[in-house]
């Protein structure tokens, strides 16, 4: 966990917590699938520059007006606002 970002971490931490909160307050039925889908929302935060990149490859260099300035930033934003709109949804 040491090649992390903090912020991957908290995420970590939130889906952790998250789990265990449903674990301790559901009926085991629906555990699985929500656990599931808080999982399937976290992974853009930790793949965010994996699909940060890939998103990128459909555009010329040539036509990007910031061809060597590559920010991921936006994305690992976007990404933890879904997640944490996600979470709220599952917990209540």
């Amino acid at each position: 966990m040491a090649y992390l970002e903090k912020h991957q971490k908290v995420a970590i931490l939130i889906f952790i917590t998250l789990s265990l909160i449903l674990f301790l307050r559901e009926d085991h039925t629906e555990l699985n699938q929500n656990i599931a889908l808080l999982f399937l929302f976290l992974l853009p935060i930790l793949l965010y520059k994996l699909l940060a990149f890939l998103s990128s490859l459909g555009f010329l260099p040539s036509m990007a007006s910031d061809a060597n300035n590559f920010k991921t930033g936006p994305f690992a934003f976007l990404f933890w606002v879904v997640y944490l709109i996600a979470a709220y949804v599952i917990i209540f």
